[in-house]
């Protein structure tokens, strides 16, 4: 599996992909830093998180659109799915690979606490929440990504088809709020964004730690199931 994490993580660095991703996630980066703590003289990261981790949304697509897509595009799935590897491994490799890359350019953001802790406001407690809420949420998102991505050749129509689930479930605690009912709690409970409150207030609730983990690893189930069966077919 070692090996696949290797190549996947490097294709990051051999193409457009990565680099336009982590270009147009630093310049946002940054504009929300500056704009919502620095300018607004706030020493609250929750400014920063609350308006930055929606736009991971739009930005995990460019990393996962191409995972599977990209193979069967040109032919090079077959040879992936009668190579002496599980098909376990491959979509863990694959996973893994774009949540190193993710967590790389991630690493830069640090930089944004530190200048507020240098400046004398922040809490650690709020950055450790919020980073982790964040990994745990794209961990999450990658795992939706790299699934739709088994699902078709296109990376266009992976890239769109991931940006529209990943909405979906990211804003469906809104239908709470419409719904009183059964339906409502359970559009809740299986929202993206509803698990994530508490980690920005630097509240690190287990049951949200494991929604985070299950709902990853049912996708990745999912990516699992469609390959294995399309080896057998």
């Amino acid at each position: 599996m070692s090996c696949i994490i290797k190549k996947e993580f490097n294709h990051y660095f051999h193409s457009l992909t990565g680099y336009v991703y982590a270009g147009v996630f630093l310049l946002l980066a940054g504009f929300y830093f500056v704009m919502g703590n620095l300018v607004s003289q706030s020493g609250d990261i929750k400014v920063f998180f609350s308006s930055f981790n929606s736009v991971m949304m739009f930005l995990l697509p460019i990393l996962t659109m191409r995972l599977f897509s990209e193979e069967r595009k040109n032919r090079t799935d077959e040879l992936l799915l009668t190579a002496p590897i599980s098909i376990t491994k491959l979509v863990i490799g694959k996973f893994f690979a774009t949540l190193l890359f993710f967590l790389l350019v991630l690493a830069i953001t640090l930089l944004y606490p530190v200048t507020l802790k240098i400046l004398g406001a922040g809490a650690f407690m709020d950055t450790v929440g919020n980073y982790l809420g964040l990994i745990l949420m794209v961990g999450a998102f990658i795992a939706v990504g790299l699934f739709v991505s088994v699902l078709t050749e296109s990376q266009v129509v992976s890239a769109v088809v991931t940006y529209s689930v990943l909405l979906l479930l990211y804003v469906l605690d809104s239908v709470e709020n419409l719904s009183t009912g059964i339906g409502g709690r359970l559009a809740s409970f299986v929202s993206l964004r509803a698990h994530y409150e508490g980690f920005t207030y630097g509240l690190v609730d287990l049951a949200d730690i494991v929604f985070y983990l299950s709902f990853t690893a049912l996708f990745l189930f999912f990516s699992v199931y469609v390959l294995e069966r399309r080896r057998i077919s």
